[in-house]
């Protein structure tokens, strides 16, 4: 975790013609720094003669010591002591400390805390130096007290935070008669009593500080044996090269490097009581070049890093661990986007994967270059070692370069015939290694370019370089189209797939032709779910069915699985704008074909995905029919799959499963009489709203709001005041403070309707006509956006919520115009919700058209319109009757009567 607290960053670099200027905090640096003294002692304890031997903190020592001394320290080394020689070292730095300006103690070894205390451990040090700690172990506040009354900077650098080399519950004992207290069990704490002393020639001490190398209470790593620890080797990177740079800037550095090349497992800490700002004069000479081009850029990544909040580092650890990548080219992709960066953290999280994915294909398909040619071996080098760092702005300079190179040798390449074909096919490696640069800075349209030259360099040469050229091409169109919403991309994706084709026709080259089957199905995927009308829909689901031809389940099953699950999305994409039922339950089957390979114990997140998938098409399918088979299978869809996109793991995806089963179990308590389902649908939309907050994925929450606000507004029908009514009409003007309609117009109308039911329902409970005329404004703004010919279904639903607002309004006044408008909504939302479409539907409506007839015809005196009014009661009848809704017999009886009771009274 990050700490913010200003006195929070880690340890600082001394210099080569050493000089130290003080600042108090907010004042400038001076102009001309006064040289100062600087003293070291540097401690490496590893040979342990009867605790864990360390194999490090030698490599560590040596190091750390030839650091200090080019930058000008009196250092001296204490190597593998016992407790008297420890002491002893320790003593003897306190005392010749005196006179100097900084004093710097760094330790590699063993470290434990107890009770507040941190101690360091000499090499000789056994269980039974626990009973005499205050003899046979280093106490360190003791250490530190000494040096500050002689020292104004005292500075001291624990590489000792391992986890304790005694067994567990081990007791430590300052005397014979102290009853003991427990070490701990991992790390060091924060000293005691670091309180700044007066020197005693008067003047100011400026205080200490500790570096320690992870947080309190946690265990640093030693590192590979022969090499130094995570924290010696961030020291000696960061330390060497930097010119004035104030120490916590440093000390942010120092800590970042730790924690990517860690990934996330240690994070340095810094404990100080400084009085003042501390810059350190100019270091070694910085590394020049390109070498120094890429520290330079991976110093900024680090500070980069260090001001992030705690949630995007959980997106970029969680991605890169559940992705096998390293942390830190996701960290410089994230940093690249700049301005760009999407403000939705919801898609910032499935750009982080999907540029996890495009990177971990990056990293497995790298190979040696082939190339005789040493510059560009040079330059693709520098330019793989920079991504690896982070540096993609060097990276991407690095292949700028090789191009230039390459372009060089395009005369040579032309004339010399012999290994003609080894050097075209080199040129093609450089642009599609600079081509997957682009792809990891998320620059995909430049990308594209790219890889169209390497395709363009090898087509002659090598079809299968040609194929994969190709297809790079196509998916960096594709993902430029879906982040950018560039559909021209996504149509140019489209016309290169198909050019494809028929250079790779399946009579010759049946696997390529269905790996371009299936970028072309998804190319035309996303497209047509941007356009109103199913074509390209349409000719994606022929992609994909043409490719599993080929992608056969025996050859390559997960590729037929991934196939499978993206014929799916095409087929519910296609089947949510029609009427009918089959497109659905073509998905359906696509979805679960594809989890009989995408198993959960083998890929357990695209299990989930396909899963959640499958929940959605079963959801579709359950606002269609009568029953609550579907409806029951998505909740229990929904349920499985939380168990694997846990809140801690993945929390948006959780949260996006929370809410997709809010929505399930809204549906299914809509259909019953009891509110147990509605009140499970209100506890699991609230529980996503805690991770689909509105400041991190506005849209997302306004999508849960919306899903919350139906079900309180179904709750509120069932009970007799208006609280739950009142809370739906606020939760639905809240979605719409974003779900706006220049913004997203078919969610904005969506809301609109569903606030226009909630307002007619809570009208109806009052005396006046004030929100049932808002009911009526929300219904009429919703349809100018939901067409008949764009939404058929839910233009329906929109008309039969007017119609209730416009029946509640007719039923106070005294005339009938009201309810006969009423009735015209009712009867056009009957021209798509048909009896053998969606009958509870239309049963419904029919009961709202024989209420409103039977009531005109009373007001009016005309028979015919009563009638008419109790046919359309008793034909609802039949269908709640056909559906075992017997509940409702007595309801249905009493309306019948009472139409009843109407003609007898006009007829006399």
């Amino acid at each position: 975790m990050w700490f913010g607290q200003a006195n929070s960053f880690r340890w600082a670099i001394i210099l080569a013609a050493f000089a130290i200027t003080l600042a108090a905090a907010g004042q400038s640096i001076a102009q001309e720094p006064k040289p100062l003294k600087g003293v070291a002692l540097i401690v490496g304890n590893g040979e342990y003669v009867y605790l864990h031997r360390l194999v490090n903190p030698a490599n560590d020592a040596r190091a750390v010591e030839k650091l200090f001394d080019a930058l000008g320290f009196d250092t001296s080394v204490s190597a593998n002591r016992d407790a008297r020689r420890l002491k002893r070292d320790l003593d003897s730095f306190a005392e010749d400390a005196d006179g100097a300006d900084v004093a710097v103690l760094y330790y590699s070894g063993h470290g434990i805390e107890a009770a507040g205390e941190n101690y360091l451990i000499p090499v000789d040090a056994d269980l039974t130096a626990l009973e005499a700690a205050s003899e046979r172990l280093m106490p360190l506040s003791a250490f530190i007290d000494k040096l500050k009354t002689t020292v104004p900077v005292v500075i001291v650098l624990l590489d000792a935070c391992r986890s304790s080399p005694f067994p567990p519950g081990a007791l430590i004992k300052t005397s014979s008669a102290s009853q003991g207290v427990a070490v701990a069990a991992s790390g060091l704490q924060v000293p005691k009593g670091l309180i700044l002393i007066a020197r005693k020639d008067d003047g100011e001490s400026i205080g200490t500080l500790i570096g320690f190398a992870a947080e309190p209470g946690h265990s640093a790593l030693d590192g590979a044996p022969g090499q130094n620890s995570p924290y010696a080797a961030a020291i000696l990177k960061h330390l060497s090269a930097l010119r004035g740079e104030e120490f916590g800037t440093v000390m942010r550095m120092i800590t970042e490097e730790v924690y990517l090349k860690t990934s996330g497992r240690q994070r340095p800490w810094v404990n100080e009581s400084l009085r003042r700002l501390l810059y350190f004069g100019k270091a070694a000479p910085v590394i020049q070049g390109d070498e120094g081009d890429i520290l330079k850029e991976r110093r900024q990544l680090l500070l980069t890093i260090a001001a992030l909040p705690d949630f995007d580092r959980r997106l970029v650890e969680t991605a890169a661990a559940d992705g096998g990548v390293p942390m830190d080219a996701l960290y410089g992709m994230l940093k690249t986007l700049g301005s760009e960066r999407p403000k939705d953290s919801g898609e910032l999280d499935h750009v982080i994967r999907a540029q996890t994915v495009r990177l971990k294909e990056l990293l497995t398909e790298r190979q040696t270059l082939r190339s005789t040619d040493p510059e560009i071996v040079r330059l693709s080098g520098l330019a793989d070692q920079a991504l690896s760092e982070g540096a993609l702005a060097t990276a991407l300079r690095m292949h700028e370069h090789a191009k230039e190179r390459v372009r060089e040798l395009d005369p040579i390449l032309e004339n010399a015939q012999a290994a003609l074909r080894a050097r075209w096919i080199e040129a093609a490696d450089v642009y599609a290694r600079s081509a997957a640069a682009y792809e990891i800075a998320f620059n995909y349209r430049k990308a594209a370019e790219d890889y169209s030259v390497a395709f363009r360099k090898v087509e002659r040469w090598d079809d299968h370089l040609a194929l994969r050229y190709k297809t790079g091409q196509i998916n960096a169109l594709i993902f430029h189209g879906r982040y950018k919403g560039d559909n021209a991309a996504l149509a140019q994706a489209i016309s290169v797939a198909r050019v494809a084709l028929d250079r790779w026709p399946r009579a010759t080259a049946s696997d390529n032709w269905a790996i371009t089957q299936h970028k072309l199905g998804i190319a035309l995927s996303d497209l047509g779910s941007r356009e109103r009308g199913t074509t390209r829909l349409k000719e994606a689901v022929k992609a994909f069915r043409a490719a599993l031809e080929e992608r056969t389940r025996e050859r390559m099953p997960l590729d037929w699985a991934a196939t499978q699950n993206n014929l799916g999305i095409a087929l519910q994409s296609i089947g949510e704008r029609e009427i009918g039922t089959a497109r659905l339950e073509e998905s359906i089957t696509a979805y679960t074909a594809a989890l009989e390979e995408r198993t959960r114990d083998r890929v357990p997140l695209d299990w989930a995905a396909t899963q959640n998938n499958l929940g959605i098409a079963h959801s579709m399918l359950g606002e269609r029919e009568t029953g609550t088979r579907h409806l029951e299978e998505a909740v229990s869809t929904y349920r499985a799959v939380l168990e694997e996109y846990t809140r801690d793991r993945v929390p948006l995806d959780w949260a996006m499963a929370q809410n997709n089963l809010g929505a399930a179990l809204f549906a299914l308590g809509a259909r019953e009489s009891s509110t147990a389902r509605l009140e499970e649908a209100v506890t699991a939309s609230r529980a996503a709203l805690e991770e689909r907050t509105r400041e991190r994925v506005p849209l997302d929450w306004a999508a849960t709001q919306d899903n919350l606000g139906s079900a309180l507004s179904m709750l509120g029908e069932g009970e007799t005041g208006t609280r739950h009514l009142e809370d739906a009409v606020t939760a639905y003007r809240a979605v719409l403070e974003e779900r706006t309609r220049d913004r997203i117009p078919l969610e904005w109308a969506a809301t609109q309707s569903s606030l226009c039911y909630a307002l007619s329902k809570l009208g109806a409970r009052e005396s006046g006509k004030t929100h049932l005329e808002e009911a009526v404004t929300a219904c009429r703004a919703a349809l100018e956006e939901r067409t008949r010919e764009r939404v058929p279904l839910k233009w329906a639903a929109t008309q039969d919520n007017l119609g209730i607002a416009l029946q509640s309004i007719g039923e106070r006044e005294s005339g009938t115009t009201r309810l006969e408008e009423a009735v015209t909504a009712f009867r056009a939302a009957l021209e798509e919700r048909t009896h053998n479409r969606m009958p509870l539907q239309w049963a419904r409506s029919q009961i709202s058209i024989g209420e409103l007839l039977i009531e005109i015809g009373s007001r009016t005196g005309t028979s015919s319109e009563v009638e008419e009014g109790r046919s359309a009661v008793a034909a609802a009848w039949e269908v709640y009757e056909a559906s075992g809704l017997y509940e409702y017999k007595n309801a249905f009886a009493s309306k019948l009567a009472e139409a009843d009771r109407v003609l007898e009274a006009i007829k006399n």
